[in-house]
């Protein structure tokens, strides 16, 4: 019998959820003015100007064609909510743009200025999405040098940031485009099946749902590898994909908790902010505080389970 000459060592342990947590905010607290980036954009939010396209809407939404497609009780909720919506929120959108807390609280004090062309709020409106998410990169590169390196260098964030958000935007076009190759037929399948049961479609919404959840779940990694692994768009999917298959329970732990404690902190946040002067400030700096310590968590998170699954490759 030949024996193998060549052994695989046991990869160390990961650490667990309450630990990638705790080590997250170690990193943070390493480099507190980090937290100034998201606190800067917040005090933009509520001080700066504010962007309406309240006319443009309005225009729109009393058309005798639109009024008879979706009813007159739309109008009014319609006109309202783009008065009180500024269209420079898209700097925050969500995903990886920076984490604001005041576009939540609805507590801006800048004077609006209204946009009644809608070539000029869509131009505006996709500048402040791209402008919000090159942002959210810069932000994102730093902490992940700190917490892939434990170090930063300066001069290498500008690069790290732009390849970063180029990558970024090709992956949210090629989900964009995945999503609705699966979405488009699963619709057309419900749309069928509703004409023979109602049990049918509800077969396929429930297909739809779980293939949505699954699919944050298992792409949920995919920004920590560009930004940790420095990888493409489709090595970054791979890389999530493996990380979640290498611990599912423990990505979901780490997905759930994430989520818990980014709602809740927000509902704590503006609570205070509605019941002293002292809570807005409190809840501007708290949200940059905790929320940068939960991404610099995921990306220790990812960065010590990839590392466990490259190691294992022979």
């Amino acid at each position: 019998m030949r024996e193998s000459t060549s052994t695989r060592t046991p990869a160390p342990r990961a650490a667990g959820v309450v630990d990638s947590l705790s080590a997250g905010f170690g990193v943070v607290n390493e480099q507190p003015w980090i937290i100034l980036i998201p606190i800067v954009l917040d005090l933009f939010f509520l001080f700066g100007p504010r962007i309406s396209v309240a006319p443009i809407v309005g225009e729109m939404v009393t058309r005798p064609d639109f009024v008879r497609a979706f009813g007159a009780d739309v109008t009014a909720p319609t006109i309202t909510f783009a008065e009180e919506a500024n269209l420079l929120g898209l700097l925050s959108l969500g995903g990886v743009t920076l984490p604001t807390i005041v576009p939540v609280m609805r507590v801006a004090r800048g004077t609006f200025m209204f946009l009644d062309s809608a070539g000029a709020a869509v131009m505006l409106g996709l500048g402040a999405i791209l402008g919000g998410a090159l942002l959210g990169c810069i932000y994102r590169a730093i902490l992940a040098q700190q917490a892939r390196d434990g170090d930063l260098s300066p001069w290498r964030i500008p690069g790290e940031s732009v390849v970063a958000w180029y990558r970024l935007i090709a992956l949210v076009v090629m989900l964009f485009v995945a999503g609705c190759v699966v979405i488009f037929p699963l619709a057309f399948l419900g749309a069928v099946a509703s004409l023979a049961t109602g049990a049918a479609n509800g077969i396929v919404m429930g297909t739809v749902v779980t293939l949505a959840l699954a699919a944050n779940l298992y792409l949920f990694f995919a920004p920590e590898a560009i930004f940790i692994s420095r990888v493409g768009p489709i090595q970054a999917i791979r890389r999530s994909a493996a990380v979640v298959h290498a611990g599912v329970w423990s990505a979901l732990a780490l997905v759930a908790l994430f989520s818990v404690i980014l709602v809740g902190m927000a509902q704590i946040w503006i609570a205070l902010a509605t019941q002293a002067s002292w809570g807005l400030a409190l809840g501007i700096v708290g949200n940059a505080y905790i929320a940068s310590g939960l991404v610099a968590a995921s990306m220790l998170f990812y960065r010590e389970r990839m590392e466990n699954i490259l190691a294992q490759r022979p």
